[in-house]
C-alpha cells in the first residue's frame, strides 16, 4: 500500500470521512481520492491539504480522543471561533494555523 493510501485509510478511520468528504477538503473528487487508495498520486497541493486534515485527525484522535463519530460532527461542523467556518473549510483553504491552535485550546480547557 502506497504512502497516500494509508493517509486515507487513516484518515477515514479517524475521523469515518467518506472519499468525498475528503475530496472536498483537499480540493478533489471522491473519485480521485478513490483512485489514490489504487496507488495514484495527488498533486502537489492535494498532498499537502491531505497531511494536514491528517495532522488534524491524529490531534482530534490522540490529544482529544474523540470517537470518530464526535470528530467528524467537530470538523465538518460551522464553529464560532471560525467565524462560522468549519475546521474542514480552513484546512480547504490552507488555513491549517488556524485548526491547531483551536483542538489545543480545547485539550487545554480553555475553551468548549
Amino acid at each position: 500500500m502506497s504512502a497516500v493510501a494509508e493517509i486515507v485509510r487513516a484518515v477515514s478511520q479517524r475521523i469515518e470521512l467518506a472519499h468525498d468528504d475528503v475530496g472536498r477538503i483537499v480540493g478533489v473528487s471522491g473519485r480521485t481520492v478513490a483512485t489514490w487508495l489504487r496507488d495514484s498520486t495527488p498533486h502537489k497541493q492535494a498532498r499537502q491539504r491531505l497531511l494536514e486534515l491528517s495532522i488534524v485527525a491524529e490531534q482530534l484522535d490522540q490529544t482529544l480522543k474523540l470517537a470518530p463519530a464526535d470528530a467528524k460532527a467537530w470538523i465538518l461542523s460551522p464553529n464560532e471561533l471560525l467565524h462560522g467556518e468549519t475546521p474542514a473549510d480552513r484546512i480547504a483553504s490552507g488555513r491549517l494555523q488556524d485548526v491547531l491552535p483551536l483542538i489545543e485550546a480545547l485539550a487545554d480547557g480553555i475553551v468548549a
